[in-house]
């Protein structure tokens, strides 16, 4: 049951979240997607539990930043198939195929598909911060 309500909070926190908040709340004034935040995460995972806290207080920092926070679930089989679909939709399957580890962020440029930069558990929100802005 714990680990029931704990799959159901990781995907309300990232897997809920707006892909795009100008197509749907028609604010002019962001653009475009830039960066994908590609999370690799299973709850079985040490790393993960302490990388949470951090992405959560991370992501109010760029609330209106274009950036598209995407968590890719390793903690089941049904998880991970809806994770790969995803991943294909995204276009980012290459980067989804070669990282099947967890316990990380991979910052994607969303036009040209490359990772950027990678955020882990050894990071403070105001660190991953800095770097997220760096690569906007």
């Amino acid at each position: 049951m714990k680990k029931l309500l704990y799959l159901f909070a990781v995907v309300a926190i990232f897997g809920l979240t707006p892909r795009n908040a100008n197509a749907q709340c028609g604010d002019d004034e962001k653009s475009e997607t830039k960066l994908l935040a590609l999370t690799f995460t299973s709850d079985h995972c040490g790393a993960c539990k302490k990388l949470k806290p951090e992405v959560m207080a991370l992501q109010p920092k760029l609330e209106g930043k274009s950036v598209e926070w995407v968590m890719f679930d390793f903690t089941s089989d049904a998880t991970k198939v809806a994770s790969k679909v995803k991943a294909a939709e995204l276009g980012v399957a290459d980067i989804y195929n070669k990282n099947q580890a967890t316990g990380f962020v991979l910052l994607v440029d969303s036009e040209s598909k490359e990772t950027v930069a990678k955020l882990t558990s050894r990071q403070t929100s105001d660190e991953m911060y800095k770097i997220v802005i760096e690569k906007l």
